[in-house]
């Protein structure tokens, strides 16, 4: 994009028009502005050097050169403090953002927010979606799966759906359910378990509103 271009071009340029500077910020943290670009020193001694360019921004360790954040036009991708890569990008073509990386046991870590977004490949089958479902969330992991979903259905098909399948579906014990209802919001909660995990479903209808139903299933894998 040309516009984003243009504001590294500024920045760089500032850069180079600013003499040699350290600014002391607080709580022994110090910022340095040079010709080489920003090194951004924190209590503990502790470089992070700041370099910008028309490709876009670069953060890396001011000793050892290793790089610690890239921002481009590509997206974003950065190390965790266990030294794991994590990405973000945006698929322009599909109007959606990705997001890869690592959980704290190191397990892949995956999800997906925007327009038609694909149902992760973890979801159990069984658990069903309403036939017009637009997929504007999901998440899998080795622990869980995350789906969110908006449907125009009548909020009353959409509470027969999930009550239908909490009451026939295979459960390991009664499951829970709890409605509500207030002037601006209906909500119903369903939590059940199954052999293979937990599961949780919540419907959400905000009156008045022309966004249709929401609806956000919760899977933890055993």
């Amino acid at each position: 994009m040309k516009s984003f271009s243009r504001i590294f071009m500024f920045v760089t340029s500032l850069l180079l028009l600013t003499a040699c500077v350290n600014i002391p910020i607080g709580d022994g943290n110090k910022l340095k502005i040079s010709k080489d670009g920003v090194t951004f020193t924190d209590d503990e001694g502790d470089q992070h050097k700041l370099e910008v360019s028309d490709d876009g921004v670069k953060v890396t360790d001011g000793k050892t050169g290793e790089e610690k954040i890239d921002l481009s036009e590509d997206g974003l991708s950065f190390k965790d403090e266990k030294g794991q890569e994590q990405k973000i990008t945006f698929d322009q073509d599909g109007e959606q953002l990705v997001m890869e990386g690592f959980d704290d046991e190191g397990h892949a870590v995956g999800m997906q927010m925007g327009e038609n977004v694909e149902l992760p490949k973890d979801l159990p089958k069984d658990i069903p979606l309403t036939k017009d479902a637009k997929v504007s969330m999901s998440t899998n992991s080795n622990r869980e799966v995350i789906v969110g979903y908006a449907t125009f259905e009548d909020v009353a098909d959409v509470r027969a759906l999930y009550d239908d399948y909490f009451k026939k579906g295979k459960f390991e014990a009664e499951p829970e359910i709890l409605e509500q209802s207030y002037d601006e919001m209906y909500s119903k909660n369903y939590h059940g378990i199954r052999a293979d995990g937990e599961i949780s479903v919540q419907v959400i209808e905000i009156k008045g509103e022309e966004h249709g139903i929401q609806v956000a299933i919760h899977f933890y894998k055993h």
